[in-house]
């Protein structure tokens, strides 16, 4: 066998492909539905485009500041909801959004909200007003969900950075 052959069985293959990104809407979701190994690099949008144009080079990336930094005070949709949205499988949805930040969706965006909470208590706002503003009706579910987080609660750990 040639080394040409031989790479052509071998499973670490590997092939660049230049696309542009005016094309990805069409070529991301024919790589995930045939479960086709890539890798996205080059993520800087051209100098042409404005900010509002991030978003269309990476669809997880947009969710992430879309659900979790601008909706940190909201309750985001349900996560079937947001892969629609993007054109993904909740199981597409998943696996790229773990690739991309490392843990699960609902993980980064309680992470997100909790440091939010903190921030805000430390800047000497009281709990409920806190709870209330990060989109909780009952206090003590805020509560239960800080102490998890940072092993006290919301009015002691505002004391302690008082």
């Amino acid at each position: 066998m040639n080394d040409l052959s031989q790479n052509l069985t071998d499973d670490s293959l590997q092939m660049n492909i230049y696309l542009n990104v005016g094309y990805i809407d069409k070529v991301l979701p024919f790589l995930l539905s045939n479960q086709i190994a890539f890798t996205l690099s080059g993520t800087e949008a051209p100098p042409s485009w404005g900010k509002a144009h991030l978003s269309e080079l990476s669809p997880i990336d947009g969710v992430y500041h879309k659900y979790i930094v601008e909706g940190v005070e909201k309750i985001p949709p349900k996560m079937e909801e947001i892969a629609a949205e993007i054109g993904l499988s909740i199981a597409q949805f998943k696996k790229l959004f773990k690739a991309r930040f490392g843990k699960p969706f609902y993980r980064v965006y309680m992470e997100y909200k909790m440091e939010y909470a903190a921030g805000l208590l430390r800047e000497g706002q009281t709990a409920s007003s806190v709870s209330e503003r990060v989109g909780y009706t009952q206090p003590i579910k805020f509560n239960k969900m800080f102490q998890k987080f940072y092993g006290t609660t919301p009015f002691k750990y505002r004391k302690s950075q008082a």
